[in-house]
């Protein structure tokens, strides 16, 4: 192909969307039913112009930020290699690592099935649930993960590092092998291994494989985790064999650029005193984790900042009341531990 210094280009079976990021990327043909991210193709799940369904995200494309453009084509990276992946974030930035997985969903067509992991799943919400119908029977209702994995949908686990050691080996089962037992009878393996016994079978195979109810996973199944880093933020570290089922990137925080282009709409002063106490905060948590290890206080966001000063009046308040109002510690002054970081923010305001 012939290599260009052009913006950022999403290719969707030849027609293209153009994103103010500069990169190098290689211009080639891309086959019918795939999409081209910066050079990197990755198969669609539905082709171009076709009705979204349901469970298809929209809009969120557009919202991603300049900054997490690249993360695109790291994505499309990972699912043409039939990988599953890890987005990494802190816990009051897990909104921009749940927009790049909505993102990438909608670039590539496809469906999408959430989880909330807590510390009450269980394997039920993996697995299935019983259901009582109206007239008395009981039947077994899919949870999203089996739902995602006979559709060939994108399961997005939000909170992996909330997840119990008791629901760890169905997940290991099901990132490592594509395999899962339902309690309706039914057993999940891979298409291509359905396929093989499937065209090797004989009668009496057959009779086996109806009795043991194999199901296929869809080859266009993947799984995208968010997570957050434990230590330092509360949770459990993954355990190793889970971890090395992804492949993971850290989704960078907020940048100071990023944050005035989005408080664009408030006045010069207001906007460059809130940036320059985010940065301030931001810094402040930085050190308190490199020194011992641990966040002694509230994750700060600049996302909630971004939407507060959207939906909120802010025509009497100032920078360190906003703040206060998206930065619990700025309001608790009753916390000992927090009072140099309150002095060290107002000094950043004046």
């Amino acid at each position: 192909g012939e290599v260009l210094k052009v913006r950022f280009c999403l290719h969707q079976d030849g027609m293209s969307v153009r994103t103010p990021k500069l990169i190098s990327v290689v211009r080639s043909r891309v086959p019918s039913g795939f999409v081209s991210v910066g050079g990197v193709v990755a198969p669609l799940r539905l082709p171009q112009g076709h009705l979204r369904q349901a469970l298809s995200p929209s809009g969120y494309l557009a919202r991603l930020p300049d900054e997490l453009r690249y993360a695109l084509r790291w994505l499309a990276q990972k699912d043409g290699l039939a990988q599953d992946a890890l987005l990494l974030t802190s816990p009051a930035e897990r909104s921009r690592a749940r927009l790049l997985a909505f993102a990438y969903a909608e670039l590539v067509n496809a469906e999408l099935e959430c989880l909330a992991i807590s510390a009450d799943t269980t394997e039920s919400d993996l697995k299935q649930r019983r259901e009582i119908c109206p007239g008395g029977n009981i039947t077994f209702s899919d949870a999203p993960p089996v739902r995602a994995a006979l559709k060939g949908r994108v399961l997005v686990l939000d909170g992996l590092e909330r997840a119990e050691r008791n629901v760890l080996p169905t997940l290991n089962n099901l990132l490592e092998n594509r395999e899962m037992s339902l309690d309706d009878g039914r057993f999940l393996i891979p298409e291509a291994r359905y396929a093989a016994i499937d065209r090797g079978s004989t009668r009496a195979v057959e009779t086996s494989i109806s009795e043991v109810k194999l199901a296929p996973v869809h080859p266009l199944f993947r799984v995208i985790a968010l997570a957050s880093p434990c230590p330092p933020f509360a949770g459990r570290a993954l355990d190793p064999p889970l971890r090395s089922r992804f492949q993971a990137l850290m989704v960078p925080p907020v940048s100071a650029a990023e944050l005035s282009t989005t408080l664009s709409s408030l006045p010069q002063d207001l906007r460059n005193a809130l940036v320059g106490a985010s940065e301030t905060i931001a810094e402040l948590e930085r050190q308190a984790i490199r020194h011992d290890g641990s966040v002694h206080f509230f994750s700060f966001s600049c996302s909630a900042l971004s939407r507060y000063c959207a939906t909120s009046p802010l025509q009497a308040a100032g920078p360190y009341e906003i703040l206060q109002s998206v930065y619990p510690p700025l309001g608790d002054v009753s916390n000992a531990s927090t009072t140099q970081s309150h002095a060290t923010v107002k000094q950043a305001l004046r």
